[in-house]
């Protein structure tokens, strides 16, 4: 064997360790390989892999953008004297508010209005729509002190008699603050209307009784807390119905009709705006 073969080349690099090999051997996997150390600082020990980041906390969930202050999750109150009751629109809702209602009601007692006007026509009824003579200055003096001791009535019973109370608060809650121009408009159109259809046109065949109770039928709304409502519009339009008896004439019962309706709902609209006053 020739000396070349013999000795080692210089330039070959010495064979490394087959752990694998090895591991295999022992007849078991190979372990993994540990994650390396940090370097130790000069003269110190080795220092440990960093441990994970904490996640972070979730943050609490922002309130919805359009819950009530002041509101339980289920919708009751929080106990804040006088505050609103939670109602769904008319009845059911939220207030409506005067512009809103003023529309509705344009519409509503325009229906009601040309009902009157047409059931006259083809009842026969259309020269005594308005009376069967002009009205004389006391029957309109009567009837605006009829509207007038109606509205002292409602205002004693409102302080006296909790259902009144209650009666006025929730209406005052349903219809919103009202300015008193929209309390004029209001009651203009619906004093209007309706005694047009009661006092005018039902009148020649309903009477004075049959009239008075249908009154009082259609003012019946579905709140427990306006039960009262109803029976106070039944002597209204008993009082009324008397008035155009006795003058023969149906403006006194109009005047009568708008005085209740502008004073108790500009009224009602000062109740709104301080229960909103005090929710607020």
């Amino acid at each position: 064997m020739s000396a070349d073969a013999a000795e080692p080349r210089p330039d070959a690099a010495p064979d490394a360790p087959d752990r694998t090999s090895d591991a295999a051997g022992a007849g078991g996997p190979s372990a993994p390989e540990d994650p390396p150390a940090q370097a130790a600082p000069p003269g110190g020990e080795a220092l440990a892999p960093n441990p994970a980041p904490n996640p972070a906390p979730n943050p609490a969930p922002n309130p919805a953008p359009n819950a009530t202050p002041g509101a339980t999750p289920d919708g009751a109150s929080d106990g804040v004297p006088g505050g609103p009751v939670a109602t769904p629109p008319l009845l059911d809702g939220p207030p409506v508010g005067g512009a809103a209602i003023l529309k509705m009601a344009l519409g509503f007692y325009g229906v009601v209005a040309v009902f009157a006007f047409g059931y006259a026509l083809f009842s026969g009824g259309l020269p005594t729509l308005f009376g069967d003579r002009v009205p004389e200055l006391p029957g309109l003096v009567v009837g605006i002190a009829l509207g007038v001791v109606l509205v002292l009535l409602s205002r004693v019973g409102a302080r006296a008699w909790p259902p009144m109370r209650r009666m006025s608060e929730t209406l005052a809650d349903l219809l919103g603050p009202l300015s008193w121009q929209h309390a004029m408009l209001l009651a203009l159109l619906s004093g209007v209307a309706e005694e047009l259809l009661f006092r005018g046109a039902l009148w020649p065949h309903l009477g004075l009784v049959g009239t008075t109770l249908l009154f009082g039928l259609v003012h019946v709304l579905p709140r427990r807390a306006l039960w009262i409502y109803p029976l106070f519009a039944l002597l209204a339009g008993l009082l009324f119905g008397l008035l155009r008896e006795g003058t023969q004439s149906l403006w006194p019962c109009v005047l009568a009709h708008v005085t209740v309706n502008a004073l108790n709902l500009a009224w009602i609209g000062q109740i709104a705006k301080k229960r909103a006053a005090v929710a607020g």
